[in-house]
């Protein structure tokens, strides 16, 4: 059974990813400012990858300036928040 799940588009994993309990005490073990990353090795076969064709979950968006920047280029942000 996963207890990581990683959406991917073409190969590159993305978000938002799922977390099972396991996983989640696990990152309680890590120091400020170690990416998660650092702990797909220690789950191996436990982390899932689920490929979907929305390229938007290999956006990188960590600021609202970012979620604006990314609608710009899907066309415009009208009717959304």
């Amino acid at each position: 059974m996963g207890v990581w799940f990683v959406p991917t588009f073409e190969g590159s994993g993305g978000h938002p990813i799922l977390l099972r309990p396991p996983a989640v005490e696990a990152i309680r073990t890590l120091g400020a400012g170690t990416p998660l990353r650092v702990l797909l090795g220690r789950f191996g076969p436990q982390v899932v990858r689920v490929t979907g064709d929305d390229p938007g979950v290999c956006a990188n968006i960590d600021t609202e300036e970012d979620y604006r920047r990314y609608l710009d280029r899907l066309g415009g942000a009208e009717g959304l928040p």
